[in-house]
């Protein structure tokens, strides 16, 4: 039995990935102000679940074209506490697994391993920036690999790989950390080509199986 297949959601993931922080400001009217909120949402819940499937689709590309391994998407990870984490998708393949963090983010965005918020500007209508904190997502990726290494042997290496939807603009962060890989949608291609190609094997074909 596939392990990390007993963890996969076959539903939509109830929180929306994108800029939650950014709201068109409404009037003092209650209803449209709700009602606004509510598109915005919708709007923004598709953009992210857009943004996923991109990410996974281009992963399942990489492996029709010679890369031997699986991708999950949506994997919900029981917590110690009882609670779950939520992972977008994970790559598990003959050169390790690859946990995706994927941000649907627009704006500059700043920031770097030890800090714990970044910040995303944004230039608003009349010429004046916004600007919000962004959770570390190398810190939030981390978090879901710490989950899910409880259901792993240690041996077997987990990579972090965040990746930020073309909508935004790295500012000033690394592509390399020490423990990420940070890059964007038009990036993962090449980064995958790279593994496929450059990376040596650390798992066999059927130790890959048994873990997905």
């Amino acid at each position: 039995i596939c392990i990390l297949a007993l963890f996969v959601v076959i539903f939509r993931k109830r929180s929306p990935k994108g800029n939650k922080g950014v709201e068109e400001k409404q009037g003092s009217a209650t209803k449209g102000k709700a009602e606004y909120e509510r598109k915005q949402d919708i709007s923004l819940e598709k953009i992210g679940y857009e943004t996923e499937k991109q990410i996974a689709e281009i992963v399942k590309q990489e492996i029709e074209e010679g890369l031997d391994g699986y991708v999950l998407q949506n994997l919900y990870i029981p917590k110690e506490n009882g609670g779950t984490s939520e992972i977008d998708a994970v790559l598990i393949c003959t050169k390790g697994l690859y946990v995706f963090e994927s941000k649907n983010i627009a704006g500059y965005i700043f920031g770097d391993e030890k800090q714990r918020d970044w910040t995303v500007t944004l230039l608003s209508g009349n010429k004046t920036t916004e600007k919000h904190k962004l959770y570390n997502p190398i810190w939030q990726n981390n978090t879901h690999i710490r989950h899910l290494k409880r259901y792993l042997d240690s041996s077997i290496p987990v990579n972090s790989v965040i990746v930020f939807s073309d909508r935004g603009e790295l500012k000033n962060i690394p592509r390399h950390t020490e423990s990420a890989t940070i890059i964007q949608t038009r990036d993962l291609k090449e980064y995958l080509d790279s593994i496929r190609h450059s990376s040596p094997d650390v798992l066999t074909s059927d130790e890959a199986y048994d873990i997905c």
